[in-house]
């Protein structure tokens, strides 16, 4: 199988860090979960309603603090076979 080329992920996560200041463990936990997306992008996230590409889930292993968990939202572009990423987040639960 074709691993999916990833797109922007970094840039997200670079603005991520600027904006949310988390902590390495997190950090880490975020970047391993980015290269999941290449070979199994739809796996543990849901489509968005309204959008036909934009999918979006919690990054696992980052749950922390009172209730917060990081959460991630993509592009899949099947024709392209590639998957990219819109922004990181950190919300409160549930999600």
């Amino acid at each position: 199988m074709t691993p999916y080329e990833l797109k922007d992920f970094l840039a997200a996560l670079d603005e991520w860090v600027d904006q949310e200041n988390p902590g390495q463990a997190l950090r880490l936990a975020v970047l391993n979960w980015i290269f999941t997306r290449q070979e199994i992008p739809y796996e543990g996230v849901t489509r968005e309603s309204g959008f036909e590409n934009l999918w979006f889930g919690r990054v696992p292993g980052t749950e922390h603090g009172d209730g917060q968990v990081v959460v991630c939202a993509y592009w899949i572009q099947e024709r392209e076979h590639s998957v990219r990423c819109d922004k990181f987040a950190t919300l409160s639960t549930p999600v």
